[in-house]
């Protein structure tokens, strides 16, 4: 892995420039602000899509109203008062997260158990689950477009998976890309990436990162500091432990005062200094060191972190700069700098954007998979799912032996392994890499409600398949003005696959209230590469796949 940079490098990525556009009246096409948010009208349901840059109302779907609505019910599943991304939500044990249930009051149990189990046609009813003896029923559609019920257990199934036939160098392909263009040479793709010699951000042991807090007297902080950042900061070090297997310990300085910055917050809106080069983005840092320095000790800090008040957004314009030298008074400190004032409201969570910072500071390229994109915690956050693909833990090596199945097209056998969902905090294997090819490899990974997603609908369950290819370039210029994000136009070195039957007007290929675009494989759902064929032949808890040779 890559360890830097021969140069303090500045650069801008596209995760801060979304914006979302206001309501408007609720029907096809028009404006909405929250992605996955709903609205009944006229008897349609419609749902909150991302479409390129926008949020939208999507075509809607007509309310189905069965015979007979089960009445809610308690879970069956023990409760935790809330979720580390600071959702509320219930948590079962061992399943990450229980689901709403309903039952029907005039159903007996003798019957229940009789009408209601896994496989059984059904009518969807929201997401809305229904509790039978071992745990919960949710009404899904699968390949055909029909709806069946799959199970989710009280006790989570063991997992049986054999061991990964061959190493995980085997599905380490080099980087091809060839020539680099300049800005994206010390971002790596793949494994073997050259980064030119230089200290990117730390990516093992422990790392020191230091918050300092900035008002400005038209935007004066009227809140403590830490009741306002405490809770994005602590979620941000339990994730770099999660995804990182415990490789990465990132502990916190927060500073409970808020320093008062000479100047109106506009003069210190990134997006808004001229002619805002390396200089002027350094000088306005010295200026935050020269006001808080008599008071704070930079010279232990890896990364230092600006916040400020939510009065002070402007705009989404800020910086990032990695182990840049600054005057403290007495000495000088190196370290990296994350700041924004457009983060100050119009990022929620605030904890998802800064850790995909970091992670550029870490030395990944992101921004892959595509089509769709915005799916993980590799664009930024609008996105169901907060994991880190194992494609990225791999390149940090962070990713453990037991966790992944490493196998060659050339010798893969038919062969049935089940995922652990990437929301989940459960141990197990949690990808599938097949290498196609020198450049290629497909990457297998299964989705959930869970600990690490981000409002997603208690029946969500499937599986994604990428093809990774690291002879291809990674082209940003096209992000929000004319890229379709298909990986055509402006090049990607990965776009998530699409299930081979795909069914004419059938809500598993557009799957709007989930944003995915039709890449999720839904029960016997299959995917065929270059001679490979992966198939959801199971799914409750977890997703079960089948892999052969065509």
């Amino acid at each position: 892995m890559k360890k830097c940079l021969s140069l303090v490098v500045f650069i801008s990525f596209f995760g801060a420039s979304l914006l979302n556009p206001a309501y408007g009246a609720v029907k096809t096409g028009a404006a909405c602000t929250k992605a996955g948010s709903t609205s009944t009208v006229s008897g349609k349901k419609y749902t909150c899509i991302k479409s390129g840059k926008k949020l939208v109302w999507d075509k809607g779907v007509s309310v189905v109203k069965p015979a007979a609505i089960p009445a809610p019910i308690e879970s069956p599943l023990p409760a935790s008062s809330s979720s580390p991304t600071g959702n509320a939500a219930p948590k079962p044990i061992p399943v990450d997260k229980a689901p709403k249930t309903s039952n029907s009051s005039a159903t007996s149990k003798s019957e229940n158990t009789q009408i209601l189990k896994e496989g059984n046609p059904c009518k969807p009813v929201g997401s809305l689950g229904v509790k039978i003896e071992g745990g919960i029923l949710y009404c899904v559609q699968i390949s055909d477009g029909s709806y069946k019920y799959i199970e989710h257990f009280k006790a989570a199934p063991l997992i049986s998976n054999p061991q990964s036939p061959e190493p995980l160098e085997a599905c380490e392909t080099p980087d091809l890309r060839g020539p680099i263009p300049s800005q994206m040479s010390f971002l790596a793709i793949t494994h073997d990436s050259v980064v030119p010699s230089s200290p990117l951000l730390k990516h093992s042991g422990t790392l020191n990162l230091l918050v300092v807090p900035i008002d400005f007297s038209d935007a004066i902080g009227k809140t403590d500091p830490k009741s306002v950042y405490r809770k994005d900061f602590d979620t941000l070090s339990r994730w770099f432990s999660v995804n990182s297997n415990n490789k990465l310990n990132v502990v916190i300085d927060l500073k409970n005062k808020w320093f008062r910055a000479p100047l109106a917050a506009a003069k210190y809106d990134p997006a808004l200094l001229q002619p805002n080069d390396y200089e002027t983005q350094r000088k306005l840092v010295q200026d935050y060191v020269t006001l808080t320095s008599p008071e704070i000790d930079y010279s232990k800090a890896d990364t230092v972190v600006f916040v400020y008040p939510k009065s002070a957004s402007n705009s989404t314009g800020y910086l990032s700069m990695w182990h840049a030298e600054f005057n403290t008074g007495n000495s000088l400190a190196s370290f990296s700098v994350l700041s924004s004032i457009g983060t100050a409201d119009k990022y929620e969570p605030f904890w998802q954007w800064l850790a995909h910072e970091m992670l550029h500071s870490m030395g990944l390229a992101m921004h892959f998979p595509a089509d769709p994109p915005g799916w993980g915690v590799e664009w930024g956050r609008y996105s169901f799912s907060e994991a880190l693909l194992p494609w990225n833990q791999m390149i940090l090596d962070w990713i453990n032996p037991d966790q992944y199945y490493c196998v060659s097209a050339k010798n893969l056998t038919q062969t049935n392994l089940t995922l652990v969902p990437q929301e989940s905090e459960l141990p197990g294997m949690r990808t599938i890499f097949v290498r196609v090819s020198n450049s290629e490899v497909l990457m297998v990974v299964s989705y959930r409600d869970g600990i690490w997603a981000y409002d997603t609908p208690d029946d969500f369950y499937g599986t994604m398949v990428a093809i990774i290819d690291t002879s291809k370039q990674l082209d940003w210029s096209g992000e929000f003005i004319d890229d379709k994000f298909d990986g055509v136009k402006y090049s990607r070195p990965g776009v998530w696959l699409h299930p081979d039957n795909q069914v004419e007007n059938d809500n598993s290929w557009t799957n709007e209230h989930t944003g995915e675009g039709g890449a999720l494989m839904y029960l016997g759902d299959s995917i065929t590469y270059k001679g490979v064929k992966i198939k959801l032949v199971k799914s409750n808890n977890f997703d079960t796949l089948e892999l052969s040779r065509t």
